[in-house]
């Protein structure tokens, strides 16, 4: 094990944490009108902007702390491409609780050993896929809660899932402030799971400063700017979105 030694404090600040709350928070202030668009599961576009996203991640937020996610809790998220996964990235990690990528391209078994394996306490999962929950969801011992993420607010949801929430209206209830804390830039941000191959699938659990870092790496090794439009086609569910889940920023 390599030793650590502490030499001569620098005058820099180091001990500011990187945070990938922070990206959203710049883009806001920044960039508060340029436009994220996502399709919905009709096929129709959602427009909004970095400013009313930034709102919608707050919102988030505060509905996940009153439904008691805590600090280090992981949050299981199975969904499309759309604005609600890239809220999700942002709101379960700036509570400082971790976004587990839950692949629905791999079997029921190795789905529910994912989420059991990784002591996922709450799952938000597409309308759409509801169904692959269903089917596993007596095994799975510790899931407290379900979120439904669908394109509009609903009354009523059918599923045997339970207890159930709507994720719109969810937010609907909440403030769009949230006192964003400092968390410790080793912290997990994300976790993700490998296919299952060979054997059980294998956890990655990347740390906010590994996202903060990789972005800036990416946002340079591309070329990317203020002025461009990145189209992604990795999907959210797997390896971070192939890493650009907030390069655009």
């Amino acid at each position: 094990m390599i030793k650590m030694i502490d030499g001569f404090p620098s005058t820099f600040g180091d001990d500011y944490q990187l945070n990938t709350n922070e990206f959203i928070r710049y883009a806001a202030t920044t960039f508060p009108e340029v436009e994220v668009i996502s399709r919905n599961l009709d096929g129709t576009l959602m427009r909004y902007n970095y400013e009313q996203a930034y709102a919608r991640v707050g919102k988030l937020a505060n509905a996940l702390k009153r439904l008691g996610v805590k600090t280090g809790d992981r949050v299981g998220v199975m969904e499309w491409n759309t604005h609600r996964f890239f809220e999700l990235y942002l709101a379960v990690s700036g509570i400082g609780a971790v976004l587990l990528q839950v692949n629905p391209r791999i079997s029921n078994e190795d789905r529910a050993y994912v989420i059991n394996h990784a002591g996922a306490t709450v799952i938000c999962v597409s309308e759409s896929m509801i169904p692959f929950i269903e089917s596993i969801h007596n095994d799975l011992g510790k899931i407290r809660q379900y979120i439904i993420l669908n394109d509009e607010k609903q009354n009523e949801i059918r599923s045997n899932l339970s207890p159930i929430h709507d994720y719109e209206t969810l937010l609907e209830s909440e403030s769009s402030h949230y006192d964003w804390p400092m968390i410790n830039e080793c912290s997990a941000y994300s976790g993700a799971y490998t296919s299952g191959t060979t054997g059980k699938p294998k956890a990655v659990y990347y740390s906010h400063r590994t996202i903060c870092l990789h972005t800036l790496c990416l946002s340079t090794l591309c070329s990317i700017n203020s002025s461009d439009v990145l189209i992604r086609l990795c999907r959210c569910f797997i390896a971070m979105a192939g890493g650009f889940s907030f390069v655009r920023h």
